[in-house]
């Protein structure tokens, strides 16, 4: 009954149960460190996809403003242009409505001074024609009356 095998197996067993206990709870004690530190691995990614979640939310929020900021520039910019262009439009319009009124001024004077010019000419010629003719046709009477109704005629033209 108590060969050497049989010892052996008796002795192996008694053994396996003497070093189960401290070999389990070594083993136990292993994998709820490891558990533990699983968890804790766990919890920090956790932790990690909060925080870039909020990241992102904020990320987004700062975005959307960028962008309702950057429309809002965009808007006033165009406003602001198209007040600008507007005023250019009017200050153009004056300035050339007031070249044009001074254009018109000189050309209306320039003309009184041609038609004053031609009057002036034409008396003068018509004088001189009247007095040859006068000269050489009219008593010395006849021509001073004549003259005279002349001048009178020729200052009421040139008023």
């Amino acid at each position: 009954m108590f060969t050497e095998s049989n010892v052996v197996a008796i002795a192996s067993i008694l053994f396996a149960i003497a070093l189960y206990k401290p070999i389990k709870n070594f083993v136990l004690a292993f994998l709820d460190e490891k558990i533990q530190e699983a968890v804790k691995d766990i919890e920090y990614a956790k932790n990690l996809r909060i925080e870039a979640e909020q990241y992102l939310e904020e990320s987004k929020k700062k975005l959307a403003e960028a962008e309702k900021t950057a429309v809002e520039i965009i808007e006033k910019a165009n406003e602001r242009s198209e007040f600008i262009i507007g005023d250019l439009e009017n200050q153009f319009k004056e300035i050339s409505d007031r070249k044009l009124s001074d254009s018109l001024a000189r050309i209306a004077q320039q003309e009184q001074q041609i038609i004053s010019e031609l009057k002036s000419q034409t008396v003068e010629l018509t004088m001189k024609y009247v007095e040859e003719s006068l000269i050489s046709e009219l008593s010395k009477e006849a021509q001073m009356s004549l003259v005279n109704k002349s001048l009178k005629r020729i200052s009421k033209i040139m008023n």
